[in-house]
């Protein structure tokens, strides 16, 4: 993000603060805690670091009230696709579906206990060694 877009996306978090007569404080409560007071201080005061996750963007958009492409758009980009399998997998029965599913959500599960796997692998599962 340079420092145009920065600037755009200070401002539309300024804007719908005063629009909704709020506080970043408040904003993050409204938003479930999907994006933090500190967070949304930081774009206020420009020292954010200039790089949007999905994840930030989803929570400044809820805290905000305002659809997720506004906030990508105000740093120039689009919002990502979802992530979408490989074609290949299309050829799987429904059942066979839900049970990947099953497991995608056992992994989410286990990562919200045991932290999240990093690029070294899984929790306490070093790789290469």
């Amino acid at each position: 993000m340079v420092d145009s877009e920065a600037e755009m996306l200070r401002q539309l978090v300024y804007r719908r603060l005063k629009e909704l007569g709020i506080d970043p404080r408040q904003a993050s409560r409204n938003s479930g805690y999907a994006v933090s007071h500190d967070t949304l201080y930081c774009i206020l005061r420009e020292e954010h670091r200039g790089v949007l996750k999905p994840q930030s963007a989803e929570g400044i958009a809820k805290a905000l009230r305002i659809p997720v492409a506004q906030v990508w758009a105000s740093v120039g980009e689009t919002e990502p696709d979802p992530w979408i399998w490989p074609e290949r997998y299309n050829r799987l029965e429904l059942w066979q579906r839900e049970i990947v599913e099953q497991v995608a959500a056992g992994f989410l599960k286990a990562n919200e206990h045991e932290g999240s796997a990093t690029e070294e692998g899984p929790p306490g599962v070093p790789l290469g060694k």
